[in-house]
């Protein structure tokens, strides 16, 4: 499985996924994404935090290898 982080928005991270089928020789069978509200402890949306938006940015759309 190979896991990108695919946008960082204002409150909000998107990752996107691949799964692969090492029987089927590393073909991909699967393709999916997921969003992820940052929030806080009342669960209320909040932006993302700017330390951690500095450390994610470098990573955003970068497919792993």
């Amino acid at each position: 499985m190979r896991t990108w982080i695919s946008s960082l928005g204002k409150a909000s991270i998107s990752f996107e996924n691949e799964i692969y089928d090492q029987d089927l020789g590393g073909r991909k069978v699967a393709r999916g994404f997921s969003r992820h509200a940052v929030v806080n402890d009342l669960f209320r949306n909040v932006r993302v935090p700017d330390d951690m938006r500095a450390l994610l940015k470098p990573y955003i759309g970068t497919m792993p290898d």
